[in-house]
């Protein structure tokens, strides 16, 4: 028994040294095999710290970030008990920020309704909110605009929009788009710029379509309060549409 197991050894030595060669060409292998794998888990495992990393990160930053609430209001402004002046307030109900700056733009949009079809129209008026106010009495306030009777103009020319359809020649809607660009700096220093259309934040891209409308069909320029009407826009409509191909 002890001689076979002897010459078994001596065979499996025999084999190896006969065979060195390709053993250690298959070592090789098995440990460049072994490198790669270890590697592709290495890998992957970092892949998985960073992805890990950047959700907390993502996490962290939407914790320090500001929770803005644009709030549009009309209050009484005379002895006729009309709501006359509309004011614009934005607060921040989320975290501390550095620095922000907020400017509002506001376009009439009239609607006009014929056999089925409706034709819009965007004019700009510059000074609807002409009067600002950054008010610390409130804890979450960071700036009021109003403009004295700007909602009473407004609504003359909402009325004469209904009176001019009354006649039969389709219907008009006059109303009017208010929006919002809130820049700011958060509490880690980071820049950010926000758009609103009333309470509900838009894309970039929305919020310059209002501005695109507007410059293409006025060429560039925009009304004061006192210098837009219904009837300007309404001839602007008819003279424009006629002629656009695109709608």
């Amino acid at each position: 028994m002890k001689g076979i197991k002897t010459c078994s050894m001596k065979n499996i030595v025999k084999y190896l040294l006969e065979n060195k060669d390709w053993i250690a060409l298959l070592s090789s292998i098995l440990i460049g095999v072994a490198t790669i794998i270890i590697s592709i888990i290495s890998a992957y495992y970092v892949c998985q710290q960073t992805k890990i990393y950047r959700e907390q990160t993502n996490i962290q930053k939407k914790q320090t970030q500001p929770i803005f609430v644009v709030k549009i209001w009309q209050q009484q402004d005379g002895d006729d008990g009309k709501y006359g002046t509309e004011i614009l307030e934005v607060h921040n109900y989320g975290s501390r920020i550095q620095k922000c700056a907020i400017s509002t733009s506001v376009f009439y949009r009239l609607v006009h309704n014929k056999d089925l079809q409706n034709d819009t129209i965007y004019a700009q008026v510059l000074d609807y909110f002409n009067s600002s106010v950054i008010d610390n009495s409130n804890d979450t306030m960071i700036e009021r605009m109003w403009g004295t009777g700007n909602n009473r103009i407004f609504a003359e020319n909402y009325m004469q929009a209904i009176q001019v359809s009354k006649k039969g020649d389709g219907l008009y809607f006059l109303d009017k788009i208010i929006l919002s660009k809130i820049t700011y700096t958060d509490i880690l220093g980071e820049k950010h710029t926000l758009y609103f259309d009333r309470n509900n934040e838009i894309s970039e891209e929305i919020y310059n379509k209002y501005f695109d409308a507007s410059r293409k069909i006025w060429n560039n320029i925009a009304f004061s309060l006192n210098g837009i009407s219904f009837d300007l826009i309404k001839k602007k409509l008819e003279e424009y549409i006629p002629c656009d191909n695109s709608r």
